[in-house]
């Protein structure tokens, strides 16, 4: 036996023939064909940490929760370059950009806020009231058509938010 003859310890959950759609190691899934890909475990830790940091109850500013998201966000890239995973980067970012609004949202605390936030952003006034005076949820707010036209892609770049489908896509630039 290899645990008598080496003197190793092994670990018989983790090892065994299995077929390489079944294995994940070091946050990587294997598909058919070998290529790598982003485990569902690892995407799951990666949302864990971003909605802890995202928390609307925290009481920090936007600059620095957009701070604390860039650090995670290129670290997490980084190790996980090697992976495919362009639409699962493109689903992460939408719900990021999703939470970061309901957070933005909800420091405006009142109607009055909500409407001269979003008059700034460019918003039609009646639209803006139309949605400030809205009893929905912040969830549900963060998706209406007038965060929608104030709070689109353009902005968060502008706010310094770190891409990272575009800078995915820089990684594999010959891949699509």
């Amino acid at each position: 036996m290899l645990k008598d003859r080496m003197l190793l310890k092994v670990n018989r959950e983790k090892s065994g023939i299995k077929k390489c759609t079944e294995v994940t190691y070091l946050g990587y899934s294997f598909l058919a064909n070998g290529t790598l890909r982003l485990s569902d475990k690892s995407e799951q830790r990666l949302k864990d940490k971003l909605r802890n940091i995202t928390r609307r109850n925290r009481g920090v500013s936007f600059e620095q929760i957009l701070k604390e998201l860039n650090s995670i966000l290129q670290g997490w890239l980084q190790y996980f370059r090697l992976a495919r995973m362009k639409t699962r980067l493109d689903k992460i970012e939408g719900w990021l950009r999703r939470r970061l609004k309901c957070y933005r949202l909800k420091q405006c605390k009142r109607v009055i806020g909500i409407v001269r936030f979003l008059v700034s952003l460019g918003v039609e006034k009646t639209l803006s009231w139309r949605t400030a005076l809205s009893g929905k949820g912040w969830w549900r707010l963060s998706n209406s058509p007038a965060l929608n036209i104030g709070m689109n892609n353009h902005w968060f770049v502008v706010q310094g938010l770190y891409s990272l489908s575009d800078n995915y896509k820089r990684l594999f630039r010959t891949s699509f």
